[in-house]
């Protein structure tokens, strides 16, 4: 696999867990002064069509959008036609909501263009389970080309090679990959409902601070990198 292809089905996942990561984060310091915040997302690389997708990533912005500008335009009850140029204007305003360039423009054009496929000929919800998630997935990853990197899509997959290189770059460095495999069966363990969800909750409690202790000790003094989606 090319760093370009590596970069591009990596993205997806590196802008995802950035802005859903400090999402939590303000969620969490809201929830601790007493303000209970809508979740933002909603397990978003799990959705089995675009339309699913929409759903579950930025959930604010999207039901902002839904409540005052798709409804008010008539929403899906006036047929295909005025369906396809209300989603176009939706996903419009998004795109010019990240910025005024070209890239977040045809990226809006992009989601607007699948969903309206989605709506009229493909019916992914007809399709196995397995080839929903890789569309899904895909449709994202090629959407967030001109998003990452304007409108020069040349530009965008030396961007993505970058991304790629820094992958290939990260999978050397063995214990922060083992660090994060250990959290994500601690997480995993607390979550369920096996043997650690019949420990007391105090226990369960000092686990996850263990595990946060942890994790604060293994990035200490590392380069600090700033989050992604802020500049977008």
């Amino acid at each position: 696999m090319s760093r370009a292809a590596l970069g591009l089905a990596v993205f997806p996942l590196q802008l995802y867990m950035d802005f859903s990561g400090y999402t939590d984060m303000a969620l969490g310091a809201a929830r601790a002064v007493g303000f209970a915040l809508p979740d933002n997302f909603r397990a978003p690389l799990r959705a089995d069509s675009l339309r699913d997708f929409w759903r579950r990533w930025h959930i604010t912005l999207g039901a902002w959008l839904r409540d005052y500008v798709y409804i008010p335009l008539g929403g899906s009850r006036q047929g295909a036609g005025r369906t396809a140029v209300n989603t176009g204007v939706v996903y419009l305003l998004m795109a010019l909501w990240h910025g005024a360039g070209w890239g977040f423009v045809l990226w809006g054009l992009w989601n607007a263009l699948i969903l309206t496929l989605e709506r009229n000929a493909w019916k992914p919800e007809t399709w196995p389970v397995a080839v929903r998630r890789l569309y899904v997935l895909a449709v994202v990853a090629v959407g967030f080309v001109p998003f990452a990197g304007a409108a020069d899509v040349g530009a965008a997959l030396d961007a993505f090679a970058g991304i790629g290189a820094a992958t290939l770059a990260l999978a050397q460095l063995r214990p922060m990959v083992l660090l994060a495999l250990l959290a994500a069966v601690v997480i995993v363990a607390l979550e369920g409902r096996g043997l650690a969800a019949r420990l007391p909750v105090w226990v369960r409690r000092m686990l996850a601070l263990v595990l946060l202790v942890v994790s604060l000790l293994a990035v200490y003094g590392a380069t600090h990198v700033p989050f992604l989606y802020a500049a977008y």
